[in-house]
């Protein structure tokens, strides 16, 4: 566990020294906003968690020019996950530590498809959905499974050329990316780099209390609204946290929206 402790503080030393290059090879001064999406909401907090390890002016130019966090499309707990897709839909990962639901579906989990099955059904579950009262936080507002589809909209990849969908997505099983972060193993960690965010007063302080928001699309799979539902119960002002979330979006640009979207995160 100390071994896994300490690379995931590396990890968010070295995208810390990063972010710190770009500040000054851009000269970006002064109002930087961080964004974590999906699985990089483990590593944005991995940044946020470490700002004490690092050295005193690298602190200093960090805590001047980087004003905000956003964790945007988070989502849930998830120990088996084995397809690391990079294409602008939302996996589903466990960058927060947050527990799943016992109603939880994900085609990935489903030892009724083959592996041949299994990708385009989990590219088709990470499409559009029409869920519920969303304003009543109510999980059996959810939609969980085909049922809640939008049938009016298509998954992104499949509005893609073969081409566009080799050059942006890996479909193989194989664990050589930020995957190796959903272990089992790293549950505890990634709580308690929620629980930092939440309750750390000393983290926030550091930073100099950035803006933190919590961005969501309604139209999202269930994992990402419950877990911003998850964090905004906890949240009980200690480290304040922002909430919004999207009508009609699904958390991350994709490409018949992607402007509109980012003129709402903006």
């Amino acid at each position: 566990m100390e071994e896994r402790k300490s690379f995931l503080q590396e990890q968010g030393c070295l995208f810390a020294l990063a972010i710190d290059g770009l500040i000054q090879q851009l000269s970006l001064r002064g109002r930087v906003a961080v964004v974590g999406w999906s699985l990089g909401t483990t590593l944005l907090l991995s940044v946020y968690c470490s700002i004490s390890k690092l050295s005193d002016d690298v602190q200093q130019r960090l805590k001047k020019s980087v004003r905000t966090f956003v964790l945007l499309g988070k989502t849930y707990l998830d120990y088996k996950i084995d397809i690391w897709m990079t294409s602008r839909l939302e996996a589903a990962t466990y960058p927060l530590g947050i527990p799943t639901l016992p109603r939880a579906s994900n085609p990935l989990y489903d030892d009724k498809l083959s592996l041949e099955q299994e990708v385009p059904a989990f590219e088709e579950w990470v499409s559009y959905y029409q869920h519920g009262d969303l304003s009543s936080r109510n999980i059996s507002e959810l939609r969980f499974s085909q049922g809640g589809y939008d049938q009016s909209k298509q998954p992104t990849t499949q509005t893609m050329t073969p081409t566009e969908l080799e050059s942006t997505a890996s479909l193989t099983t194989d664990l050589k990316y930020d995957t190796l972060l959903i272990a089992p193993d790293f549950r505890p960690l990634l709580e308690a780099q929620t629980n930092a965010l939440l309750f750390d007063t000393q983290v926030r302080e550091t930073w100099v209390k950035p803006n933190v928001w919590c961005l969501y699309g309604e139209a999202s799979i269930w994992a990402c609204i419950y877990a911003a539902w998850y964090l905004e119960e906890r949240n009980q002002g200690l480290n304040e946290i922002f909430f919004k979330s999207l009508d009609a979006y699904v958390g991350l640009p994709s490409k018949d929206s992607g402007s509109t979207e980012m003129r709402l995160y903006k």
